[in-house]
């Protein structure tokens, strides 16, 4: 038989007995889909995971099932995962759709929407970038392209997971595209834009050796920041505080030095110079009760009508030593 006598015979199969077809194809679906026992697969995902860590991961979630629409991928409900470093991490429903072209060429490739994660939702996209070429063009590597969406996020419940003396609160949105070496040798590229939506400052600030610097209670409208990522330095291209007619607004804009480091296996952040201009209003309602705080900065000021202007330049060499403090004529 020839390749156009099979050919000849699919196409007779299709023409006579395509409802067939299309009855088996749908009724093998409809079990996947439907009859397959996805739920009795939970303990044995969660063992597996813990076995896989050595008990130091333990994911559960109460069914696991497949979904369609938009695009076919993994659910899972009532999700949550502890790790020894992080608090318990918690979403009422998980999607994970697996990227063909990655299963096809073994590269690492997903993407992922996770409801109710910090009383919002995070959308993450993992995917195979370009190839790293060294000084010499030689190809070292592949990047690895990230990106996150944020939606309505408790900023709150974020910073608790990250060890920093100022804790902000808001609803937190925002968009995150990075590019990361999985090795760390060549430092990652980013491209950050966040919005944090009735953002409440602390009312105490920790100040190294200094004690604490206690604030009123200050909210901004919004709190807008533009940023890059790129050769070891955040560049801060944008950052609003609120708006002019607020007790308090202001715009901050400068860059600072951070590397990541693979140490022991953990990549850990590796801050060093920063350099920032800043631009702070005042309105005369607020500065007494921050007289304190503006005490440091008076030098920097100018009256406006109905409060006051500061404008100053901070930098230094690391968050160890003092910074140094300047005036400048412009922001």
């Amino acid at each position: 038989m020839t390749a156009k006598d099979i050919g000849a015979f699919v196409l007779q199969i299709f023409k006579f007995h395509k409802k067939k077809l299309v009855f088996v194809i749908f009724s093998s679906l409809f079990f996947f889909v439907v009859l397959f026992p996805f739920a009795d697969l939970s303990d044995f995902v969660t063992s597996a995971v813990a076995k896989a860590s050595r008990n130091q991961v333990f994911l559960q979630f109460e069914d696991l099932g497949l979904s369609l629409l938009p695009s076919p991928s993994i659910r899972m409900n009532e999700v949550s995962l502890i790790t020894p470093t992080l608090p318990e991490l918690k979403s009422s429903s998980v999607f994970i759709s697996p990227s063909l072209f990655s299963l096809i060429t073994g590269q690492i490739g997903f993407s992922t929407r996770a409801r109710d994660l910090f009383n919002g939702d995070v959308y993450l996209s993992v995917s195979p970038g370009e190839k790293i070429e060294n000084e010499t063009q030689k190809n070292v590597g592949q990047w690895q392209d990230i990106e996150v969406d944020l939606e309505k996020v408790n900023l709150k419940k974020v910073i608790a997971l990250a060890s920093t003396p100022v804790k902000l609160k808001g609803t937190l949105n925002g968009n995150l595209e990075m590019s990361i070496d999985p090795e760390f040798q060549q430092q990652p590229k980013a491209e950050i834009d966040l919005e944090v939506l009735k953002a409440a400052m602390p009312t105490s600030i920790p100040l190294q050796n200094f004690g604490s610097l206690v604030l009123p209670p200050i909210v901004f409208s919004a709190i807008k920041t533009k940023m890059r990522l790129l050769g070891g330095q955040l560049i801060v291209e944008q950052g609003l505080l609120g708006q002019s007619n607020e007790p308090l607004s202001g715009r901050i804009k400068g860059k600072m030095s951070i590397r990541m480091r693979k140490i022991a296996g953990v990549v850990r952040p590796l801050p060093g110079s920063y350099d920032f201009k800043i631009e702070l209003l005042v309105k005369n309602s607020l500065s007494k009760k921050l007289s304190l705080f503006l005490g440091f900065i008076d030098s920097y000021r100018s009256p406006t009508n109905g409060g006051a202007r500061y404008l100053f330049r901070i930098k230094g060499r690391n968050f160890i030593n003092p910074p140094n403090i300047s005036a400048i004529n412009k922001f």
